[in-house]
């Protein structure tokens, strides 16, 4: 068994998203009260990080190169996209290729705090600079996950299922606790 079905194995275990494989769209439930800033697991998002309207600052010099990248995707990213990642698959806005402070991010969604990355062969050699830039991510608040060109490729309904369970994840760490009903004993 691949890391990859533990992993989902694991998940699923913990948390089952309301999902049908054998459709190609699926369906998380979303909390009514859905506050990710406010939520248990997750760091308050540094303010030094956030423009005066609460956007995240970037490199502007990132702008051109993220829109020619939307333009060419590797035939993973546009796998990953039209079979898992589009708003009509998740009920989630991701955006291709996402400036946030000095890097691009493949795939992001503000309002899950949320980034997927795949990784092409050249991140085999670049692995401590993954590791800097998902750290300093999480100090941001945004949780970083990674599936690799192959995977992606070739095991596109174990990535799908990771991914549900995961995102199920994501979602359950931003609920906030009910507090009760006043005057009750």
């Amino acid at each position: 068994m691949s890391d990859l079905e533990n992993d989902a194995e694991r998940s699923v275990s913990s948390s089952p998203p309301s999902v049908d494989l054998g459709v190609r769209s699926f369906e998380i439930e979303r909390p009514s009260s859905f506050l990710p800033f406010q939520g248990q697991g997750v760091s308050p998002v540094p303010l030094e990080a956030l423009t005066e309207i609460g956007h995240f600052k970037y490199n502007k010099e990132l702008v051109q190169l993220s829109r020619l990248n939307r333009q060419t995707p590797t035939l993973a990213e546009n796998t990953l996209w039209e079979k898992v990642l589009s708003k009509k698959q998740t009920g989630f806005k991701f955006r291709r290729q996402k400036p946030i402070d000095n890097f691009i991010l493949d795939f992001y969604c503000s309002e899950l705090l949320l980034c997927v990355e795949v990784d092409g062969e050249y991140h085999e050699k670049a692995k401590e600079q993954d590791e800097a830039r998902t750290e300093r991510l999480n100090i941001l608040g945004i949780k970083v996950i990674r599936y690799t060109n192959q995977q992606v490729l070739e095991q596109i309904e174990e990535v799908k299922t990771n991914l549900i369970n995961k995102i199920s994840n994501r979602i359950n760490s931003f609920k906030v606790p009910s507090q009760g009903v006043r005057g009750s004993k």
